[in-house]
Protein backbone atom coordinates (compact mmCIF):
# COMPACT_ATOMS: atom_id res chain seq x y z
CA UNK A 1 0.00 0.00 0.00
CA UNK A 2 1.49 3.58 -0.87
CA UNK A 3 2.02 6.40 1.75
CA UNK A 4 -0.70 8.40 2.22
CA UNK A 5 -0.36 11.67 3.97
CA UNK A 6 -2.57 12.39 6.78
CA UNK A 7 -3.41 15.55 8.85
CA UNK A 8 -4.18 16.65 12.34
CA UNK A 9 -5.99 19.84 13.85
CA UNK A 10 -4.71 20.94 17.36
CA UNK A 11 -6.97 19.19 20.09
CA UNK A 12 -8.25 16.34 17.66
CA UNK A 13 -9.19 13.55 18.75
CA UNK A 14 -7.69 10.61 17.19
CA UNK A 15 -10.41 8.76 15.01
CA UNK A 16 -9.74 4.53 14.40
CA UNK A 17 -9.71 5.97 10.76
CA UNK A 18 -6.83 8.09 11.36
CA UNK A 19 -4.95 5.26 13.61
CA UNK A 20 -5.67 2.94 10.88
CA UNK A 21 -4.27 4.68 8.38
CA UNK A 22 -1.19 5.96 10.28
CA UNK A 23 -0.47 1.93 10.73
CA UNK A 24 -0.89 1.39 7.59
CA UNK A 25 1.56 4.26 6.26
CA UNK A 26 4.14 2.67 8.69
CA UNK A 27 3.93 -0.78 7.05
CA UNK A 28 4.23 1.11 3.69
CA UNK A 29 7.66 2.59 4.97
CA UNK A 30 8.40 -1.57 6.10
CA UNK A 31 7.54 -2.99 2.96
CA UNK A 32 9.30 -0.23 0.90
CA UNK A 33 6.13 0.91 -1.01
CA UNK A 34 5.62 3.84 0.90
CA UNK A 35 8.96 5.27 -0.60
CA UNK A 36 8.27 6.67 -3.72
CA UNK A 37 10.48 5.50 -6.58
CA UNK A 38 13.88 8.02 -6.45
CA UNK A 39 13.56 8.95 -3.12
CA UNK A 40 16.68 7.78 -1.39
CA UNK A 41 19.84 9.35 -4.01
CA UNK A 42 23.35 9.23 -3.68
CA UNK A 43 23.72 12.84 -2.58
CA UNK A 44 21.51 11.73 0.68
CA UNK A 45 23.88 8.97 1.85
CA UNK A 46 27.05 9.06 4.06
CA UNK A 47 29.35 7.07 1.89
CA UNK A 48 32.08 7.87 4.41
CA UNK A 49 30.60 6.11 7.52
CA UNK A 50 28.87 3.56 4.95
CA UNK A 51 31.32 1.85 3.59
CA UNK A 52 35.29 2.32 3.47
CA UNK A 53 38.00 0.39 1.80
CA UNK A 54 41.38 0.16 3.33
CA UNK A 55 44.39 -1.11 0.99
CA UNK A 56 46.55 -3.56 2.37
CA UNK A 57 49.74 -4.25 1.31
CA UNK A 58 51.72 -5.56 -1.79
CA UNK A 59 53.95 -7.16 -4.36
CA UNK A 60 56.40 -8.19 -0.91
CA UNK A 61 57.26 -11.35 -0.02
CA UNK A 62 56.54 -12.60 3.39
CA UNK A 63 57.30 -15.50 5.36
CA UNK A 64 55.90 -15.58 8.66
CA UNK A 65 52.54 -14.11 9.91
CA UNK A 66 52.18 -10.25 8.96
CA UNK A 67 49.82 -8.27 9.18
CA UNK A 68 48.30 -6.63 5.74
CA UNK A 69 45.75 -4.34 6.10
CA UNK A 70 43.82 -2.58 9.26
CA UNK A 71 41.17 -0.11 9.47
CA UNK A 72 39.43 2.43 11.95
CA UNK A 73 36.08 2.18 12.18
CA UNK A 74 34.24 5.36 11.51
CA UNK A 75 31.51 5.47 13.45
CA UNK A 76 29.51 2.99 16.05
CA UNK A 77 27.28 0.30 14.32
CA UNK A 78 26.68 -2.73 12.79
CA UNK A 79 28.85 -3.79 9.58
CA UNK A 80 29.86 -6.79 7.36
CA UNK A 81 33.66 -7.39 7.64
CA UNK A 82 35.22 -8.87 4.43
CA UNK A 83 38.76 -9.28 4.42
CA UNK A 84 40.60 -9.84 0.72
CA UNK A 85 43.93 -10.94 -0.79
CA UNK A 86 46.15 -12.96 -2.95
CA UNK A 87 49.37 -14.62 -2.79
CA UNK A 88 51.52 -16.29 -5.30
CA UNK A 89 54.55 -17.85 -6.10
CA UNK A 90 57.17 -19.56 -3.29
CA UNK A 91 57.13 -22.99 -2.81
CA UNK A 92 54.15 -23.12 0.11
CA UNK A 93 51.32 -25.70 0.58
CA UNK A 94 48.55 -23.35 2.80
CA UNK A 95 48.17 -19.90 3.53
CA UNK A 96 46.25 -19.03 6.54
CA UNK A 97 44.20 -15.63 6.91
CA UNK A 98 42.89 -13.88 9.90
CA UNK A 99 40.69 -11.22 10.51
CA UNK A 100 40.90 -9.27 14.48
CA UNK A 101 38.99 -6.93 16.10
CA UNK A 102 41.37 -4.84 18.54
CA UNK A 103 43.96 -7.55 18.31
CA UNK A 104 40.41 -10.31 19.11
CA UNK A 105 40.28 -13.20 16.32
CA UNK A 106 36.73 -12.86 14.81
CA UNK A 107 37.00 -14.38 11.35
CA UNK A 108 39.62 -17.10 9.90
CA UNK A 109 40.43 -18.71 6.81
CA UNK A 110 42.53 -21.04 5.51
CA UNK A 111 43.35 -21.87 1.89
CA UNK A 112 45.16 -25.17 0.56
CA UNK A 113 46.68 -22.82 -1.76
CA UNK A 114 49.92 -24.59 -4.03
CA UNK A 115 51.43 -21.34 -5.22
CA UNK A 116 48.60 -19.40 -5.91
CA UNK A 117 45.70 -18.68 -4.14
CA UNK A 118 42.62 -16.03 -3.41
CA UNK A 119 41.08 -15.60 0.28
CA UNK A 120 37.65 -13.60 0.96
CA UNK A 121 37.04 -13.63 4.79
CA UNK A 122 33.44 -12.41 4.99
CA UNK A 123 32.25 -11.87 8.47
CA UNK A 124 29.19 -9.58 10.66
CA UNK A 125 30.06 -7.89 13.74
CA UNK A 126 29.10 -4.88 16.14
CA UNK A 127 32.08 -2.50 15.81
CA UNK A 128 32.52 1.14 18.17
CA UNK A 129 34.04 4.11 16.74
CA UNK A 130 37.95 3.69 16.77
CA UNK A 131 37.74 -0.11 17.07
CA UNK A 132 40.90 -1.59 14.78
CA UNK A 133 40.45 -4.36 12.28
CA UNK A 134 43.25 -5.92 11.39
CA UNK A 135 44.20 -8.43 8.20
CA UNK A 136 47.04 -10.61 8.84
CA UNK A 137 48.18 -13.45 6.38
CA UNK A 138 50.61 -16.62 7.23
CA UNK A 139 52.28 -18.77 4.62
CA UNK A 140 54.52 -21.79 4.68
CA UNK A 141 56.45 -21.15 1.83
CA UNK A 142 58.15 -17.48 1.03
CA UNK A 143 54.47 -16.78 -0.83
CA UNK A 144 54.61 -13.09 -2.50
CA UNK A 145 51.55 -10.79 -1.47
CA UNK A 146 49.60 -9.71 -4.82
CA UNK A 147 46.71 -7.78 -5.31
CA UNK A 148 44.14 -6.93 -3.88
CA UNK A 149 44.44 -7.08 -0.44
CA UNK A 150 42.63 -5.08 2.00
CA UNK A 151 39.96 -4.76 4.58
CA UNK A 152 36.18 -3.42 3.27
CA UNK A 153 33.83 -2.12 5.99
CA UNK A 154 30.34 -2.09 5.26
CA UNK A 155 27.85 -0.42 7.64
CA UNK A 156 24.70 -2.21 7.81
CA UNK A 157 23.10 -0.95 10.87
Amino acid sequence: MAYQNVSFSAGETLTATKMNQMAANDAAFHDGTGIAAGAITADKIDFTTFIKFSPGISNITLSGPTEIANAIVPETGTYVILGIGAISGGSGDYSTWELYKNATLIGQTYVDSGTRSQATLITQASLTKNDTISLKCSFDGGQTLTRPNGILLMKIS
